[in-house]
């Protein structure tokens, strides 16, 4: 092609060149245009980024064009293409999946949730913030993972409440599902304000995966309360349908064996609360039939021996002839033999003193003498004080003259020494039989009920056990203050005798009247 030729070929190509640029912006093509637009419609955020970006780059050719630049419009669509692309690259992102890192981190949460890798028993001391930090991972997780693992979290999560939930239910001062370290539940009592509707509605949050045997192992705890409360609302029903009223002597007898009913209703469950409350409320019921038992106006004279013997079946009706019984006053002389001691009569008159007792020393004329200021010290204290011969002799081997002196000897030391003079004395060994008795008719022979062992023993826990053995209503006490063992019980008898309601008593109070021991 010669060089007027292309030159001319050239000027044809900028002739077509600006022409086309001049349509881009002529009147009739921008009227067109608006003429074929249409009403704008509502679009999706995607649509929405879609046209901007189409719009961006018409902007762009215009404004090549309007310099006179023309882009081919192959360069348009691939562009157009590219940005559809990376659009498409990420919303695949959000929807496929996450990084390595993600899921990895992801896994390290679930593990914390979890002891083993059978995902059934959570970890030990497992709390609330554990499954926090988990849900915080697995939120960062795109659409299609974050579904897996939240599966994975809401059941370990359930599980977590269900444990947390039996402190409403039972009685308990720690965890009773701790990893795998689970309390027998038998054992277990349940809170007084527990309802079955309470435990209903805890029951029916706990995952349904019998393969899991956590989740076995909550249930049962869930079971066992289940079956309490419906096993004292039956008793509570049995206990209510008892009758109101009894209308006449004959009605006893078989209500007293519906009580009986009642009780071996109530024997399995016997201290959980609940079934406790109706025990509580057969014991105020059986009262009210133990007071017409003995009622007047019902006995009508005495029951026969099986009457007796119903009642003794019926625990709620014992208890009330028990406490009826228990209503007697009873008393306890303390009586202390062969002093005074210079070591262990101080002793016990401290311990007298700081639990507020009075007893009674039956002393020996020869330890007066040798003791005097002890002597006085048990009168002065406010104790009664005895005569228990001058060298304690077996009185049945004296003649009539040698007793009386072993007596009047005393006497006088006592009276020396005190300012008092005995009204009682205690044969030495118990020995003397009437003949003494007959002897000594000015002053009273008091003798005991209860031998304390302790001369034998001398051992605190053998004479405490021996002498709780053996109490009685009307209890009149041998002791010696002679050995250590004597102090250490009484301290340790007093508290427990006031308890059980015993007055205490000087000797010559007691009601027991045997003044001498056969021979």
């Amino acid at each position: 092609m010669t060089d007027e030729e292309l030159k001319k070929t050239q000027d044809n190509y900028i002739g077509r060149k600006e022409d086309l640029v001049q349509s881009f912006d002529s009147p009739e093509i921008n009227d067109k245009e608006k003429a074929t637009t249409k009403e704008p419609v509502e679009e999706t955020d995607g649509e929405e980024t879609d046209r901007n970006e189409t719009d961006r780059v018409k902007d762009v050719t215009r404004t090549f064009a309007s310099k006179g630049i023309m882009i081919p419009k192959f360069f348009v669509l691939g562009l157009l293409l590219f940005v559809v692309v990376l659009m498409g690259i990420w919303g695949l992102s959000k929807i496929l999946g996450d990084s390595d890192a993600k899921l990895t981190m992801a896994n390290e949460a679930i593990e914390t949730l979890y002891l083993d890798n059978d995902q059934q028993y959570l970890k030990e001391n497992i709390t609330e913030e554990d499954f926090i930090y988990a849900q915080e991972v697995i939120d960062s997780l795109s659409s299609k993972n974050k579904t897996d693992f939240q599966i994975v979290y809401d059941k370990a999560h359930e599980k977590f409440k269900a444990i947390t939930a039996l402190a409403d239910i039972f009685q308990a001062d720690s965890m009773l599902i701790n990893g795998k370290n689970v309390k027998e539940v038998d054992s277990l009592l349940l809170q007084p304000s527990v309802t079955k509707s309470m435990v209903d509605e805890a029951t029916a949050a706990i995952p349904a995966d019998s393969s899991d045997a956590l989740i076995n192992d909550i249930q049962r705890y869930y079971t066992h309360a289940s079956d309490v409360l419906i096993y004292a609302a039956e008793a509570r029903s049995s206990f209510e349908s008892l009758p109101t009223t009894i209308s006449s002597r004959d009605d006893l007898l078989e209500l007293i064996n519906n009580i009986q009913a009642v009780e071996l209703q109530l024997e399995d469950y016997k201290l959980q609360p609940q079934v406790q409350a109706v025990m509580s409320d057969l014991q105020t019921y059986a009262n009210h039939v133990g007071d017409v038992i003995t009622s007047e106006e019902q006995t009508n004279g005495e029951f026969d021996l099986a009457f007796w013997d119903e009642v003794g079946w019926t625990d709620t009706l014992v208890a009330y002839f028990s406490e009826q019984e228990d209503n007697v006053p009873k008393y306890i002389a303390l009586t202390f033999d062969d002093g005074p001691n210079n070591e262990f009569t101080p002793q016990l008159l401290d311990i007298l003193a700081k639990h507020d007792v009075k007893a009674t020393f039956f002393v020996m004329g020869a330890y007066v003498d040798e003791y005097p200021e002890v002597a006085r010290r048990i009168v002065n204290e406010g104790h009664m004080i005895g005569n228990h011969t001058y060298n304690h002799p077996d009185l049945s081997t004296l003649e009539a003259e040698d007793v009386l002196t072993q007596f009047l000897w005393t006497q006088e030391s006592i009276e020396d020494v005190t300012g008092v003079w005995p009204t009682v004395y205690r044969l030495p060994f118990g020995a003397g039989g009437k003949r003494v008795i007959d002897i000594m008719d000015s002053m009273t022979s008091i003798l005991w009920n209860i031998d304390s062992m302790d001369w034998h023993y001398h051992d605190t826990e053998l004479t405490y056990n021996h002498i709780m053995a053996n109490l009685q209503n009307d209890s009149l006490l041998l002791m010696h203050d002679t050995h250590q063992a004597t102090p250490d019980v009484i301290d340790l008898l007093i508290p427990v005798l006031k308890d059980m309601g015993y007055q205490f008593v000087f000797a010559d109070e007691v009601s027991f009247n045997l003044r001498y021991f056969a021979e």
